[in-house]
């Protein structure tokens, strides 16, 4: 032990919040100097000199575990004696002055410290008070629970489940089987037994017939776009194998005023003409 140090406390986790304290508050080179001293923060003269640790210590006492850290009561008050404690990590939150403290229903507390009691997500409440409700509002307005898929059953062949039971039964992820019945359009039979990207899907154009897989691969166009062509925007097989997606060059659309136009085509496709 150092010279000096008769405290038998050198280098123990009290020692160092003692130290640390006195640093942030006292030491413009340390990095969290703006945060304490820079704004005022100080410590009380009977803690703050080279030899005041027993002072410090016989107020504060030991940590109660290693996951507690010296905090303030008041987190705008000084380190004195009566607003020094050991606090948790979630105390140590709540206690932040960047930790938005909302009045309502005749008691302040912080977001942090709403959202725990309410048994909600921070969050949630910070959105609502960003679209400006008001607090009472915010904080006492059920938040609707989140159902993203829906128990109605699915029949294939005679049998019915639910679109997470026919997951689990398939093999292929609830959020698959989701996009493929609701956003690209596929039949219950390819969701639920295709086990590729995209389902056999021909098509017959110039005089041919070829799979989407195989159009896509020829034209150079993307499955999606061909998909959502002919589904959505019910073009006809030709214009959505002929037509070039729109391209971006130095921030603008290549080839468009508004609409696609199949002037021109991607290289590989000269033969669709």
């Amino acid at each position: 032990m150092p010279k000096g140090f008769k405290h038998g406390k050198y280098l123990t986790k009290e020692w160092v919040a003692w130290m640390a304290m006195r640093q942030r508050c006292n030491d413009r080179g340390n990095k969290r100097y703006n945060r304490y001293g820079g704004r005022g923060i100080k410590v009380c003269a009977a803690w703050n000199h080279r030899n005041s640790f027993p002072a410090f210590f016989a107020h504060v006492g030991l940590a109660p575990s290693a996951r507690h850290t010296l905090g303030r009561i008041d987190n705008d008050g000084d380190y004195k004696p009566g607003n020094v404690e050991w606090q948790t990590q979630r105390r140590q939150a709540n206690s932040k002055s960047s930790n938005r403290v909302i009045a309502a229903f005749d008691k302040r507390q912080t977001l942090s410290e709403w959202a725990a009691e309410l048994g909600v997500k921070r969050e949630s409440i910070a959105t609502r008070l960003k679209s400006g409700w008001t607090a009472k509002r915010a904080l006492s307005e059920p938040i609707a629970e989140h159902k993203p898929y829906s128990t109605t059953p699915i029949t294939l062949d005679g049998e019915s489940h639910s679109l997470a039971e026919w997951s689990r039964i398939t093999g292929i992820k609830v959020t698959t089987l989701f996009h493929r019945l609701h956003r690209s359009g596929w039949t219950i039979r390819q969701a639920l037994t295709s086990k590729d990207a995209s389902p056999r899907r021909d098509i017959k154009a110039f005089g041919k017939t070829r799979t989407l897989t195989e159009w896509a691969r020829e034209t150079g166009i993307s499955v999606g776009t061909i998909q959502f062509r002919l589904d959505k925007l019910k073009w006809s097989a030709e214009r959505s194998l002929r037509t070039p997606p729109l391209r971006i060059r130095s921030g603008r659309v290549v080839g468009t005023k508004g609409r696609l136009k199949p002037s021109f085509l991607i290289p590989g496709t000269r033969h669709l003409r």
